[in-house]
């Protein structure tokens, strides 16, 4: 009976576990449902973003940062070619204003036949990818432009080859205002270069919004 009471005593005595609080083997257990949870998630997620490209429904992230790039690249070609173009427009026709030598004026003319030469070479290529990229407004805009330069460049070859005009139409025609003499011509080509300038500024601004 002693023995029997000893038992007793030594079995209320023992620790007990705490009913609410879970023990260590379940709470590995939940964490690693969690992060199968998780996991699972991520790849559910994943596998939707691929569907969305799949479908053309949205671009994939390596195809958006190239195409950024691409976008950069033809701003810069085109803003470097319009204002070397511009830049010497004016230098030939301030050396001929100015009654620089002849060589000079013959270099201006030989670095502006250059930038002329290279910006028609990638001009519908330029076309193409600007509407691609920026749509058929800006596109537009690309076009009224080489409609001014073209305009400038035959108000140029009437100044640089004017014996050869005398004959025929020595006039620069502008909307701004007709030439006919050198001074005039020179004067008329100016102010459409500040205007080509404005346009290119408006394109460019158009191209960041």
């Amino acid at each position: 009976m002693v023995e029997a009471m000893q038992a007793r005593l030594a079995a209320k005595s023992a620790p007990k576990s705490p009913r609410g609080r879970p023990r260590k083997s379940h709470l590995f257990v939940m964490l690693g449902s969690l992060v199968a949870g998780s996991a699972g998630a991520v790849t559910l997620l994943d596998s939707w973003q691929k569907v969305l490209v799949d479908l053309g429904l949205k671009k994939d992230a390596a195809f958006v940062l190239a195409e950024q790039s691409a976008r950069g690249d033809l701003v810069r070609q085109m803003t470097q070619l319009v204002s070397q173009r511009l830049f010497w427009t004016v230098r030939y026709s301030g050396d001929v204003a100015d009654g620089f030598p002849g060589e000079d004026q013959d270099d201006a003319w030989k670095q502006y036949n250059k930038v002329v030469i290279v910006w028609n070479e990638n001009y519908m290529i330029n076309v193409l990818l600007t509407e691609k990229y920026f749509g058929e407004a800006t596109m537009k805009q690309l076009a009224d432009i080489n409609w001014l330069l073209h305009r400038m460049n035959t108000c140029l070859d009437k100044i640089h080859y004017r014996s050869l005009y005398e004959a025929t139409d020595p006039v620069c025609h502008f909307d701004i205002g007709n030439g006919g003499t050198q001074v005039q011509n020179i004067a008329v080509l100016n102010k459409t270069t500040d205007q080509a300038n404005a346009a290119f500024g408006a394109f460019l601004k158009s191209l960041s919004n």
